[in-house]
């Protein structure tokens, strides 16, 4: 039986890690159906500025240009100028 459950535990945790990696992917989609959308609505640019970093990653969806938003995956978004997230 210890032999099984040796052979089953790392099989549950790639299905874990992978159902993670599919629900940030799907998240990620949504926003980026989002930012278009919205985009559009605007009739103005939007931008998605991703970050990695010690703490993670992460992106912003922001107006401005590119240089102008960070995130921080501990943290909001922080923009400068007339940029807003």
């Amino acid at each position: 039986m210890a032999g099984a459950a040796g052979i089953c535990v790392p099989s549950f945790q790639d299905a874990v890690q992978r159902r993670h990696l599919e629900g940030a992917a799907a998240q990620l989609e949504t926003d980026i159906h989002y930012t278009r959308m919205l985009a559009v609505a605007r009739n103005a640019p939007l931008r998605i500025s991703f970050e990695t970093g010690a703490g993670g990653s992460c992106y912003v969806i922001h107006t401005g240009a590119a240089n102008q938003c960070s995130c921080a995956g501990d943290g909001p978004a922080v923009c400068q100028g007339a940029a807003q997230a």
